[in-house]
C-alpha cells in the first residue's frame, strides 16, 4: 500500500495499482521476460510479494530480472504497435473467418487499455466508408462481433474477428475492395503510437 494505492503482482505476469477505496484499476503493467527469453517465457510471473522503497516500486519476477518503476523514470516513447495481420497488402478472401490483429507491448508506463482506438476503412470504386467498430469486453471475446474489436491484456493483442454467418443466418461476406486498418494507443505517460496498414479482399481467393 502507497499512499491511496494498493500494488499487486498475479502470476499470470502483472503489476496492477488499484485504489484502496473503490479496487478499480488505476494502473497495469505487463511483465515481459528478457528479448532473450522470449520464447522461454511468455510472461513473467510475479510471485514474490513487491517492496516500495523511496517512492520506487520493486517487483521480482520468475524469469529473473528486477523491475523498478519510479513516478519520475523518463519514459518518452509511445507503445510498440507490431505483426499486423493480415500482412501489409496481403490479399484475403472475401468470406470469413477474418481476424485482423496487431501486438502491442510498452516497456516503459505500460499500455494503457482505455486509449486504445481502432478503426476499420472500406474502398473501392463506389467510394470510401468507414465500418462501425466498438469494443468487446476481454472476458466477452468468444462472442466478438463483426462490430467489435478486443484487446487481449495476456496475449498483448488487439483482434477483430469478422465470423461466418450463423447457420439459416444470411451469409454476410466482405466487400470486395482495399481495407485500411487503423490502431491509436498510449501509455501511462500519455506518449502515444499509431499503426496504419491495408489489405484487400477478393472474392476469387480461396478462405
Amino acid at each position: 500500500l502507497a499512499g491511496d494505492t494498493i500494488y499487486v503482482g498475479t502470476t499470470g505476469g502483472f503489476i496492477y495499482g488499484l485504489n484502496a477505496a473503490r479496487g478499480d484499476i488505476r494502473w497495469r503493467y505487463r511483465s515481459i521476460p528478457p528479448r532473450d527469453q522470449l520464447e522461454q517465457y511468455g510472461y513473467s510471473s510475479i510471485n514474490s510479494p513487491l517492496g516500495i522503497s523511496d517512492g520506487k516500486l520493486f517487483a521480482f519476477s520468475e524469469s529473473g530480472p528486477l523491475q523498478a518503476f519510479s513516478p519520475n523514470a523518463v519514459d518518452v516513447t509511445g507503445p510498440q504497435i507490431t505483426s499486423p495481420r493480415p500482412g501489409r497488402s496481403a490479399t484475403v478472401s472475401t468470406r470469413p473467418p477474418l481476424t485482423i490483429l496487431a501486438y502491442l507491448q510498452d516497456e516503459g508506463s505500460g499500455v494503457n487499455p482505455d486509449t486504445i482506438i481502432m478503426t476499420l476503412r472500406h474502398q473501392d470504386d463506389q467510394g470510401e466508408t468507414e465500418l462501425p467498430m466498438s469494443t468487446v469486453p476481454w472476458d466477452a471475446r468468444n462472442r466478438a462481433t463483426y462490430d467489435g474489436w478486443v484487446y487481449n491484456p495476456l496475449r498483448g493483442t488487439i483482434e477483430y474477428t469478422i465470423r461466418p454467418s450463423q447457420p439459416g443466418a444470411p451469409v454476410r461476406n466482405l466487400r470486395a475492395g482495399r481495407y485500411y486498418v487503423k490502431i491509436q494507443v498510449a501509455d501511462y505517460r500519455g506518449n502515444f503510437s499509431t499503426l496504419e496498414w491495408s489489405f484487400i479482399a477478393d472474392p476469387s481467393v480461396q478462405p
